[in-house]
């Protein structure tokens, strides 16, 4: 009788390379007997869990691809951060006040200084950022979850679709061993 559990080492597989062909035919994927054949029945399992497989494998990859761009926004954001963040900086440390956009309204040096036209572009910059970062967060973090997801249903298709070949592996060979006593009964009946 097969395995109820099966490791994904033990499968041979590795989900990030699957096969050329989603239709495995050629089914001596164990290696022990490469003319083995196995019913129909257990071929349709193989083949329904390979394109159960391939459907979560393009799914991956598109939660993979999403991860990639959003971790580029993000990193896109952090330069946008510390650039603005320097600007800041530039403008508090050498403008001068007097070229500050609310020099009408306010004798406050600090907000003076921030309002310098360097500075104020660096304080436009970080909050437009920082509002944007949150959201970009949660779609890299959503895409790692998800992918993850992916890969554990990749697993479980190919323990499916090993499991369902060892199935018919099983069947095959239990009929070839009821064949051969049968004809080895019959041999011995022939020669009495």
């Amino acid at each position: 009788m097969a395995k109820s559990s099966l490791d994904a080492d033990e499968l041979g597989f590795d989900i990030h390379y699957p096969t050329e062909t989603p239709l495995q035919h050629a089914m001596a994927a164990s290696g022990k007997n490469s003319n083995l054949e196995i019913p129909p029945e257990y071929m349709r399992r193989v083949d329904a869990a390979q394109r159960t497989f391939s459907g979560h494998y393009l799914q991956y990859k598109s939660y993979q691809d999403a991860r990639s761009h959003a971790l580029f926004t993000l990193g896109m954001q952090g330069t946008w951060m510390i650039f603005g963040s320097w600007l800041i900086w530039r403008g508090y440390r050498y403008e001068d006040p007097i070229n500050s956009l609310f020099t009408r309204w306010t004798t406050n040096q600090r907000v003076r200084l921030l309002t310098t036209p360097v500075s104020f572009l660096g304080v436009v910059m970080v909050v437009f950022t920082a509002t944007q970062l949150p959201f970009d967060l949660k779609l890299w973090n959503e895409a790692v979850t998800l992918s993850a997801e992916e890969e554990i249903k990749m697993t479980m298709a190919l323990r499916e679709r090993q499991l369902a070949f060892n199935e018919g592996r099983e069947v095959i060979e239990s009929m070839q061993k009821k064949e051969k006593s049968a004809f080895l009964e019959n041999m011995e009946k022939t020669k009495k």
